[in-house]
């Protein structure tokens, strides 16, 4: 089957409709209590239990290939924690500490003071939905590191 989806034809999606199955028999789920780690305490109890009753219902029905009615569950999922959190809340951003090791570079010691006092600056915007001013932030971090990564092919995921 190609990787290039502009040239799926209708074999290759029957094709892929038949390992389908096989994929998802091998796929692991978090348990919920795992998943709802980043918003269990933003949610109230009764809601989680819903919640909680959901993620399982969707899942049993994924694993049975019943895939439209799964997802009209993962829909009602979704619409319910959305009443609580948006979608970005939940991403978790790595701490500089842990993200300064995957550079493949090493930053001078002004450019690194600076880059720690816009990153906890950005990750502090974002947390206040200070939306314009953290995208400013990175921005000025992306500046900040391009004369490093201009030697380098690869880039890294912040968040």
């Amino acid at each position: 089957m190609t990787n290039n989806y502009k040239y799926l034809n209708m074999k290759d999606l029957e094709l892929f409709a038949k390992e389908l199955p096989q994929i998802n028999q091998s796929f692991e789920y978090l348990s919920f209590d795992e998943f709802s780690i980043p918003f269990s305490q933003l949610v109230p109890h009764q809601d989680l239990k819903l919640l909680k009753k959901l993620y399982a219902k969707a899942i049993s029905l994924e694993q049975l290939n019943l895939y439209e009615k799964a997802l009209d569950l993962w829909d009602r999922f979704d619409a319910l924690l959305s009443k609580y959190l948006q979608f970005e809340e939940i991403i978790h951003c790595e701490s500089l500490d842990e993200l300064l090791p995957k550079f493949p570079f090493r930053l001078a010691p002004k450019d690194l003071s600076t880059l720690r006092i816009l990153y906890d600056l950005a990750l502090y915007c974002e947390k206040k939905h200070e939306i314009l001013e953290a995208e400013n932030l990175w921005e000025k971090i992306t500046n900040l590191l391009a004369p490093y990564w201009q030697h380098h092919d690869e880039t890294i995921a912040v968040c």
